[in-house]
């Protein structure tokens, strides 16, 4: 902050200005674009030492020499109160990230929405949604820290579900069970049966349920409470379609798993990358139950290929899993053991659990 500040407090030569600091190695400019970029540390250390007048003339400033999602970033940073125009352009813009499988961007922008809405209602709303993308993302901390802020700005059967959803994440499963168990119930009672909502709600309930042990029979009848629905999201779509191979798998064998997840392959090759992780990796697990190291090992590296440590690192976890045991039963022993420290240097708790592949 020291190096930064002297450069930038004489705005009248913004050119001169981002010459000078990019001289002194604290941004990258990119001219032929007209823009600039730090590094996500060097950005949270130079913030971190300002007071909130000279925080506000930065954002202000970046916001300036920035574009797209990072100048909408800045612009709400600098924001005291609420500004519903530029919340809408930062929910609309995680709109487009979430259906694009970028959930993790989408949750951030969704959450720094609700921060500057006007109005109570829409920024729960904002939050709640924040909280739905943080947990397709599997990034704990956001989905917490929406899932608090959101409490009573929503249906209590809709927190619930969401509640419910982290706990099975965090390895908690008869509680998420329980939650999840609850919040169905009370989304029939409601009448709430014909939405995305309730749809999730269903599936993660029986997801739940099948963690904690429950006959597979039970947890399958669960599922066909959603055939009178059409679920056009090519996300719950999947899920579902996913599960029901998992379900499949457990009463008749890996075999007839992987029939029922080739029924939906089409659908898949076309969806985001994100889904595409999910089945490969669903796969994989199939694979490796049936005892199909080669495929299983072929399925993993298809899930590594579209997936993300950044976005969809819970993807590469589970693949880089999975993978590790097919390459030990080859008795593929070194490669085998890279993979068991990847996957031993994960924080995820869910590689401690039976639902690595969900």
């Amino acid at each position: 902050m020291q190096r930064l500040w002297p450069l930038v407090e004489q705005d009248e030569d913004l050119l001169g200005t981002v010459e000078a600091i990019v001289e002194a190695g604290l941004v990258t400019w990119f001219p032929g674009e007209g823009r600039v970029a730090v590094s996500p540390d060097a950005h949270v250390g130079i913030i971190a030492t300002m007071t909130p007048s000279e925080a506000d003339f930065a954002h202000r400033w970046a916001a300036r020499w920035s574009d797209g999602v990072t100048s909408l970033l800045h612009r709400a940073a600098a924001v005291h109160g609420s500004d519903d125009h530029l919340a809408f352009q930062l929910e609309f813009e995680a709109r487009q990230f979430g259906a694009q499988g970028r959930c993790r961007k989408a949750a951030e922008l969704l959450r720094r929405a609700a921060d500057i809405s006007a109005g109570t209602a829409l920024a729960a709303q904002r939050e709640s949604l924040s909280a739905e993308f943080a947990l397709r993302a599997h990034d704990l901390h956001q989905a917490r820290r929406s899932l608090s802020a959101v409490r009573e700005g929503v249906a209590p059967a809709f927190h619930r579900a969401l509640a419910g959803r982290l706990a099975v994440l965090e390895n908690r499963i008869d509680e998420g069970a329980s939650l999840l168990q609850g919040a169905c119930r009370e989304l029939r009672q409601a009448g709430e049966t014909d939405g995305r909502s309730f749809s999730a709600a269903v599936q993660w309930s029986a997801h739940a349920q099948w963690l904690a042990g429950d006959p597979v029979r039970k947890v399958g009848q669960q599922l066909k409470e959603l055939d009178s629905l059409s679920i056009r999201d090519p996300y719950w779509a999947s899920e579902r379609q996913r599960l029901e191979a998992i379900l499949t798998s457990s009463a008749e064998g890996p075999a007839q798993g992987l029939r029922v997840l080739a029924d939906h392959s089409t659908a898949v090759h076309s969806a985001s990358a994100e889904v595409r992780g999910r089945s490969a990796v669903t796969e994989a697990w199939l694979r490796l139950e049936a005892g199909d190291a080669d495929r299983c090992e072929a399925a993993a590296r298809s899930a590594l290929a579209v997936a993300s440590s950044e976005e969809t690192g819970h993807i590469v976890e589970a693949a880089m899993t999975i993978r590790g045991h097919a390459l030990w039963l080859r008795g593929a022993w070194e490669e085998a053991k890279v993979c068991g420290t990847f996957a031993a240097a994960s924080s995820s708790p869910l590689r401690r659990s039976r639902g690595e592949t969900l």
